[in-house]
């Protein structure tokens, strides 16, 4: 993890799942709302940058990191449906999950009640309907994830 902090101390975002800008590391603890940069875990990763959703990177697998906003931390309820994400009972706006890619492909996905564990974060960016996050990969571990600010606050 200081690896990556250490490397990481701006970050550019040109990915539709946050507002595009220049973004400053931050030394804090991943809180709900908090902006995260994440090495996936590798076999998630894998799949995303296979699928071409993640580009080539500096994390495990060879995978860029991902930037997402945190939804819920350890402790959070977490209901999903193909319609929407709940945490802890409040419904999160255009959260439903998609069943195919913009290539047709199937989305792994599941269904049901997730409590988020000690060391977890799920992940969601409802600013893109198509963006590959928690919904289809459950709750992630925190060892490789940074939090980040907007240098210019939007």
């Amino acid at each position: 993890m200081d690896w990556l902090r250490r490397i990481l101390s701006l970050w550019v975002n040109l990915s539709p799942s946050l507002p595009l800008g220049v973004y400053r590391t931050i030394h804090a603890q991943p809180t709900r709302g908090a902006i995260v940069v994440v090495c996936l875990p590798s076999a998630i990763g894998r799949f995303a940058r296979e699928r071409g959703y993640l580009g080539y990177g500096p994390c495990p697998g060879y995978v860029e990191r991902l930037g997402k906003r945190v939804a819920a931390v350890a402790g959070d309820t977490v209901d999903m449906t193909i319609a929407q994400v709940r945490v802890n009972g409040f419904a999160i706006p255009r959260s439903g999950r998609l069943e195919r890619d913009s290539r047709g492909r199937p989305l792994p996905g599941t269904e049901g009640r997730i409590v988020v564990r000690a060391g977890e974060v799920f992940l969601l960016a409802t600013d893109n309907r198509r963006s590959f996050d928690s919904r289809y990969f459950g709750a992630i571990v925190t060892t490789e994830l940074v939090v980040i600010e907007p240098l210019v606050p939007h």
